[in-house]
């Protein structure tokens, strides 16, 4: 039996301390040469053996849409023939994915009762 290992991912707010930079884009989704700041990040944690991926953030959607299934982008793919690249848009994807709503974010710590409460196994 495998074990399940959990990360928090705590990316909520609005990216203030990294302004003017995350003005146009969510601090999240800055490019890191190629692909976004959590993309690397999941990959990381997935290289280092983490089973659970938990996102804590507040009203924006942008990791959620990052990560979610691109039925278009996967049947182009296909149609052409294109099998690397479909590969490639498909790995993007971990197999466990959590979004937390933290409704109110007031400083660094408001996700941690949040993402204690998931790992924990409570709602």
């Amino acid at each position: 039996m495998s074990r399940t290992i959990k990360v928090v991912f705590p990316v909520a707010g609005m990216g203030t301390r990294s302004l003017p930079a995350s003005g146009a884009n969510p601090k999240e989704m800055m490019p890191v040469v190629d692909k976004p700041l959590i993309q690397c990040a999941v990959e990381e944690a997935l290289a280092a053996g983490m089973t659970e991926m938990i996102f804590v953030a507040g009203r924006k959607r942008t990791i959620e849409d990052h990560f979610d299934t691109a039925f278009e982008l996967e049947t182009e793919r296909e149609k052409r023939g294109q099998a690397e690249s479909l590969k490639m848009v498909r790995s993007i994807v971990p197999s466990r994915l959590s979004y937390l709503t933290c409704a109110r974010t007031v400083g660094a710590r408001s996700g941690s009762p949040t993402a204690s409460r998931r790992c924990s196994g409570k709602r």
